[in-house]
């Protein structure tokens, strides 16, 4: 119980905030360091640094005083001062090599989720004062030694790998030098950060719509490429989410090599389903109604790997754009902080895609 002079008790008080200047002037600085090390604060940033000529014997008497009072080297701060000192240094921004094969799919021209993927991270990285540049890899494109020395000649330091369409991909490289992040989970090898649709979330989603408008008897139509580029999501959740909602009636995936719409007509003759989903929705559209089929007359269905807003449809639209800006962000934090070359615990990052209502899903 605290009182005052007058003998009033006092049922709350303010304590006084802490004092700042005494919790920063608590941090080492160069000057501790210096002191420490019997040398002068400008030897002390210079060794630090790695700039000027000391011996061995300073160099080490220095590392040592700035381990043993607790220094860390700002990366941010260093970065900045390193470029300051620099005489003669152009003022180039830092520019993200993006990384990957070509295909007609990986046409930027082109309005493809690969196309709006890129155009998000271009400008994310514009935003935060970064350039990029495309690089082609592979087949017709650079590798090996040749890619290293391109990448140095460029001065880049940072590697956005795009998305690849073949899944199973391996990427043999030296990325000890290099902030890394890939935009896709196709790439198996290496193993690095990522930055990837929510594929699971996004049918679980699509499914939670699906039964609040009263269907009952979903089918998943993917190809096996589709199923392998995202690492089988796309049926794990299916098969879970049905698993656990007992009212709905499940029929059989229908997974193949290729979806034709032979192959289309002839499962849903046998197993009747009364919705479809399917990470290509666009395209089972087109065979539902080449088969004669009407949507949603006969069949409901949704589009759950949509890449822009189509209002004949309804679907998930997975967000690319926001993909290749998180993408961005996740290398430039990489950057900033210094980390290089492969993870040992690999960050991944799900962008959740945005449900779309769309004519072929009506309210039963």
């Amino acid at each position: 119980m605290l009182a005052n002079k007058r003998g009033t008790r006092l049922i709350g008080a303010v304590m006084p905030p802490p004092d700042r200047r005494k919790s920063a002037s608590s941090l080492p600085s160069l000057a501790r360091v210096a002191e420490a090390a019997g040398v002068s604060a400008m030897t002390v940033s210079n060794v630090l640094g790695g700039r000027g000529r000391f011996s061995a014997a300073t160099k080490d008497r220095v590392l040592k005083a700035a381990q043993a009072v607790g220094y860390q080297v700002d990366p941010l701060v260093s970065r900045l001062m390193s470029r300051i000192r620099t005489p003669g240094e152009k003022r180039a921004r830092a520019t993200i090599a993006l990384l990957g094969p070509w295909s007609p799919d990986h046409d930027e021209a082109r309005d493809g989720y690969f196309a709006r993927l890129i155009a998000g991270a271009r400008s994310r990285a514009s935003d935060k004062g970064f350039g990029c540049d495309r690089i082609i890899t592979g087949q017709g494109g650079l590798s090996g030694a040749k890619l290293k020395k391109v990448l140095k000649a460029r001065g880049i330091e940072c590697i956005l790998v795009t998305p690849w369409a073949v899944p199973g991909g391996h990427f043999l490289f030296d990325w000890s030098p290099y902030a890394a992040v890939a935009a896709s989970s196709a790439l198996w090898r290496p193993s690095l950060h990522r930055a990837t649709p929510a594929h699971y979330s996004n049918v679980q989603k699509a499914l939670h719509h699906i039964r609040l408008s009263g269907y009952s008897r979903p089918g998943l139509v993917v190809d096996s490429m589709t199923e392998k580029l995202a690492n089988y999501a796309w049926s794990a959740a299916f098969l879970e989410y049905v698993q656990r909602h007992p009212k709905m009636n499940p029929v059989p995936i229908l997974s193949a090599q290729e979806v034709t719409a032979t192959r289309l007509n002839r499962w849903f003759q046998k197993e009747k389903p009364d919705v479809i989903l399917a990470p290509s929705g666009d395209v089972v559209h087109k065979m539902l109604l080449k088969i004669a089929l009407r949507v949603p007359q006969d069949v409901g269905l949704v589009h759950v790997g949509g890449h822009k807003a189509n209002p004949s449809l309804a679907m998930v639209h997975q967000k690319p754009t926001r993909i290749g800006a998180a993408a961005v962000d996740l290398l430039v934090a990489l950057f900033y902080t210094g980390e290089r070359g492969l993870p040992a615990n690999p960050l991944q990052i799900q962008v959740e895609g945005t449900w779309l209502d769309g004519p072929t899903l009506p309210q039963r």
